[in-house]
């Protein structure tokens, strides 16, 4: 199965600091519809019905769980306590596997910059995309 057919119904989230989002979703969740891997193209579904398209470099997705474990247990003092918990909390949600699971994980880190960089990825990242692109449509 090509990658990018997994992607399908995958649970994203638009990053919050996204300049210019037509679809004016910054920071939302939402399910990936379809994807146009060759045209960096990724259509997500949202729940108000709104459909925005945006290039890999805009959407987040959780880290798999043991990066975050080894996140953890490298961590040198430098996380408070509440970064810490929402990190571990994160890995809970994921190994659930639901997407209101993942959802929740990814609005944990929404507005916790330090949680977001340790816990979330860019899809292109995820992907191995290797793109010079700024983020944005």
């Amino acid at each position: 199965m090509n990658e990018h057919l997994k992607m399908e119904g995958r649970t994203v989230m638009v990053h919050p600091e996204l300049y210019d989002d037509p679809a004016e979703k910054t920071g939302m969740t939402g399910t990936i519809r379809s994807v146009d891997i060759s045209g960096n193209d990724f259509f997500v579904d949202f729940p108000d019905g709104k459909l925005g398209r945006y290039g890999a470099d805009a959407l987040l997705v959780l880290k798999k769980p043991e990066d975050i474990h080894q996140v953890l247990e490298n961590d040198k003092g430098t996380l408070t306590l509440a970064e810490r918990k929402d990190l571990f909390n994160i890995t809970l949600f994921q190994n659930y596997g639901f997407p209101e699971q993942v959802k929740t994980a990814l609005e944990m880190a929404r507005n916790r910059p330090v949680v977001r960089e340790l816990g979330l990825r860019s899809l292109e990242d995820s992907l191995g995309m290797n793109q010079s692109r700024a983020r944005g449509r």
